[in-house]
């Protein structure tokens, strides 16, 4: 794309980062995101969930948990799909404390929109 003069987007590099992880490329995962950063792409939230998923499903767990706690004292917000990946993440390294700890945070970490509090208490009634 570069030699064609065409500049990839944020959703470009998520793409190449996504096929790279799931083909067990995490170290050309990597170099795409360092590259992606010194290009001057805005990283997302989407991005990061990529990255710590990816991280996650190629044995990198610690990796991914030493780079989410980076985003966190860079006040990163995070989605459900962020944090439910780290939930997984500390689980699959015995950190089941930490899990567990995260996982009471959801509520003042994360906000969900009416629809789907609203969907979660009409099927499993009010806490």
């Amino acid at each position: 794309m570069l030699h064609k003069k065409v500049k990839p987007t944020t959703v470009t590099y998520d793409t190449i980062l996504d096929g790279l992880f799931r083909a067990g490329r995490t170290a050309a995962a990597k170099k795409m995101f360092r590259e992606m950063i010194e290009s001057g792409i805005i990283v997302s939230i989407s991005t990061y969930n990529i990255i710590l998923g990816g991280l996650c499903r190629n044995n990198c767990a610690n990796e991914a948990i030493v780079l989410f706690q980076k985003l966190c004292a860079m006040n990163v917000k995070f989605n459900i799909t962020t944090l439910n990946t780290m939930i997984n993440a500390l689980y699959k390294v015995q950190r089941k404390e930490e899990a567990n700890d995260l996982f009471a945070a959801l509520p003042a970490r994360v906000s969900c929109n009416l629809n789907f509090s609203s969907g979660i208490i009409a099927k499993f009634g009010p806490t």
